[in-house]
């Protein structure tokens, strides 16, 4: 399906007011230059910026709704029409927007510009088409661009894209660089140095997908993707509120996850696990059952649970529920659901009863404990009793009813129970079960006509491997969300997600090894004046490591990462100050031993009102809310942490430690290029890098010669023999690991 396609200044636009009211003047602008008025480009966004916010879901003034034709069509309050199609004199809106009596005149508080107005007479005047939001229709296999940039069709997309604007993509980056950003965006670690000098060898034509299909064997490929899906899923190791209990069996999902994430589970299953892997699970004769639909099914416990004095139960409950619609809604549909719960949605057409059609297919579940086995496919491994989803016995069944402005203490009883139903505006109505339950949310969530799942599913990878999407809002594809940059590729993306199953690491592999991806991500200053975001992707994006991977590739460098894969989470050191912060010594952090101490982020206890420091100094996840995408904030106190944190500082001793070895077998200058290899997966510049390393080295080295007790403070090598030459190195290790290049995935 071809969407309007965005303008250089439309793709620059971001999420706040000002930045939207900007691009919507430059599509103002570029309309009435060219004569040419479409709705979803010119139209939509006046309506939905100028308009909606006093005529829309919330306000309905005069009895006037600008979400939908029949809304702005209607003859409102006075028996005037707002829109008239084909007649601006008679089209209120028009009047309004026209007058010079400040009474009248519409907005009041910031009328129109001229051309602004003439974009509303043109559009009303050829005959007000209105067509569906691009995301609300199915997507539609395109046909493929002509060109020659490589066989992969995201190329063709891509350069047919960037030729539209006279621009050609950026040369193919290095192999040093293409072997370490694959091996960091697929495994979320530093790539070894023996697969790195294996494939630097290798000049075989088919290299690049041997090392991509090695890395996503690697068990290490599901932790680095489970760990994006636990921040949409909300996990954390405790309920939250005040006293923040732990949840000692939470781990188990986190297992299933990295589990079927390198298992290649289709996605569709995958999900439909989550909503409804107890339903399933109890529906199958005995014989059939699987207890990981089970575990799956904690997707929806991942919720807080508020055990404070004094809350009621009802309304604690009830907050569950309302979190699992809008968690459901931005994981699977990319959509703002939870802004109905009020009021109908202020910006997209659904309406209040909508949401809580939705609320009803969660009404009647609750919260049992479950025997499942500890260890996957092993039949005779032991149980242990885990948190599951289930259903209410039939006899306790709780009607629904549509809250008046949200408030469950004011159930609308009047108006009769909400049955389980989905938002007319997707048009997807399946045959289900009577009534509905999570399993026919599941299916309609995949029925081949919805038109989002797939969408923002490959949406959600895209960003992950370009650092942003080809729909920038994530988490809002509705009207005040942004056109993709490429909507043709985000459709065949979607459409082939589809068509091979739902397959998570064949989209993956098919986007990694487009020249697209492989593209040096190197600064083009001809390009970046005009599209800074580079959204028509004529370069890679540079982007810093996740909190988690910080960790990691610090551990890594130092040898002592433990790469075991899943288990409970452990507790890493915490200082003693933080690690006090729980309610009425409900809980104590006691410091991880032996391996534990350096396992992987991704395992690190998350206590909800008390996240790990490390964590947090580098952009974690919120857990409360699902979250699709990071914030990427750059701090002084990232560095300092980096510096001097009892984690990373261990980390640089023992790098030091493996320099100082191999200095005293093949010397300074190779001890660095081994750090280098290491570190940063190359060579270092001689002149610029070796040798100023070097005298810092040999500078460090005559300090703590004659500072000994300094010597063995700094390195933790209480040998005085030879504990001014591991300080020394430690030195240099923490010259190397604080280059931003180190936690930058280039």
């Amino acid at each position: 399906m071809a969407y309007p396609q965005p303008g250089k200044e439309l793709n620059m636009m971001r999420s706040s007011a000002l930045q939207v009211l900007l691009s919507v003047s430059f599509m103002v602008v570029s309309a009435a230059s060219t004569g040419a008025v479409d709705f979803l480009r010119d139209v939509q966004p006046l309506l939905t910026e100028k308009c909606v916010r006093c005529h829309g879901g919330v306000h309905k003034k005069s009895g006037l709704s600008f979400l939908t034709f029949e809304g702005a069509t209607e003859r409102l309050d006075s028996g005037a029409r707002a829109l008239v199609p084909g007649s601006p004199d008679t089209s209120e809106m028009i009047t309004r927007v026209k007058t010079a009596d400040p009474d009248d005149r519409m907005p009041p508080d910031q009328p129109l510009m001229e051309r602004e107005i003439r974009i509303l007479e043109s559009w009303v005047q050829g005959g007000a088409d209105w067509p569906a939001h691009w995301s609300f229709l199915p997507p539609q296999a395109p046909d493929l661009p002509s060109g020659a940039w490589g066989g992969n069709p995201i190329d063709l997309f891509v350069r047919s894209r960037l030729e539209d604007h006279g621009w050609t993509p950026a040369p193919e980056a290095d192999r040093r660089t293409l072997i370490r950003r694959l091996s960091l965006d697929l495994t979320g670690l530093l790539p070894d140095p023996g697969i790195l000098d294996r494939y630097l060898m290798d000049d075989s034509p088919g290299w690049w997908a041997s090392l991509v299909d090695e890395f996503m064997a690697s068990p290490h490929f599901g932790e680095r993707w489970a760990r994006f899906w636990l921040d949409q899923a909300r996990y954390a190791d405790s309920d939250g509120y005040e006293k923040d209990r732990p949840r000692p069996n939470a781990w188990r999902y986190r297992d299933w996850v990295i589990h079927s994430i390198n298992a290649n589970m289709p996605y569709d299953q995958f999900s439909r696990w989550q909503l409804a892997g107890d339903l399933i699970h109890h529906s199958l004769p005995p014989e059939k059952r699987d207890p990981e639909m089970l575990v799956a099914s904690a997707f929806h416990r991942q919720t807080l649970f508020n055990t404070e004095g004094g809350v009621d139960p009802e309304e604690d409950r009830t907050k569950r529920i309302i979190d699992r619609i809008a968690t459901t809604g931005a994981v699977w549909m990319g959509m703002t659901v939870g802004c109905a719960q009020c009021h109908d949605h202020p910006y997209d057409p659904m309406s209040q009863k909508e949401f809580y059609q939705l609320f009803a297919f969660f009404n009647n579940d609750t919260e049992p404990e479950a025997e499942v086995p500890v260890r996957y496919g092993d039949p005779g491994s032991p149980t242990m009793k885990t948190p599951v989803m289930g259903l209410v016995d039939r006899d306790k069944h709780r009607p629904t009813y549509l809250f008046r402005r949200g408030d469950f203490l004011q159930p609308e009883t009047g108006s009769g129970p909400v049955e389980p139903g989905f938002p007319a505006v997707l048009g997807v109505s399946p045959d289900g079960g009577i009534p509905a339950d999570r399993v026919d949310l599941a299916e309609w969530l995949f029925d081949e006509d919805h038109p989002l799942t797939a969408r923002v599913a490959v949406n959600q990878i895209w960003e992950k491997l370009f650092g942003r999407g080809l729909v920038a809002t994530q988490e809002d594809w509705g009207r005040r969300g942004q056109l993709p940059s490429h909507p043709d590729l985000l459709d065949w993306l979607a459409v082939e997600f589809r068509r091979n199953g739902w397959s998570r690491k064949q989209l993956i592999r098919r986007i990694v090894l487009s020249r697209t991806y492989r593209q040096s991500a190197v600064h083009r200053p001809e390009y970046e004046e005009s599209d800074p975001s580079n959204t028509l992707l004529f370069r890679q994006n540079r982007r810093r490591l996740e909190a988690e991977s910080i960790r990691d590739v610090f551990l890594q460098a130092g040898d002592s990462l433990d790469l075991t894969v899943g288990g409970p989470s452990v507790f890493p050191p915490l200082a003693g100050d933080v690690a006090a912060l729980s309610y009425a010594n409900n809980f104590r952090w006691k410091t991880s031993d032996g391996g534990d101490r350096f396992r992987r982020g991704l395992y690190t206890f998350f206590k909800r009102t008390a996240p790990h420091p490390n964590l947090m100094v580098f952009d974690c996840t919120d857990t409360n809310t699902s979250v699709s995408g990071r914030m990427v904030s750059n701090t002084p106190l990232q560095a300092l942490t980096t510096l001097q944190n009892e984690v990373f500082m261990d980390a640089a001793r023992r790098f030091g430690l493996r320099m100082a070895e191999i200095e005293d077998d093949k010397g300074q200058e190779a001890a660095i290029n081994t750090a280098f290899r290491i570190a940063l997966s190359r060579n270092p510049h001689p002149e610029n890098e070796t040798a100023p390393l070097i005298a810092l080295f040999r500078e460090s080295l005559a300090y703590f010669d004659g500072n000994p007790d300094a010597a063995r403070v700094f390195s933790g090598v209480d040998d005085p023999a030879s504990a001014d030459q591991a300080a020394a190195w430690t030195v240099v290790a923490r010259s190397i690991l604080n280059l931003d290049e180190f936690i930058t995935r280039n």
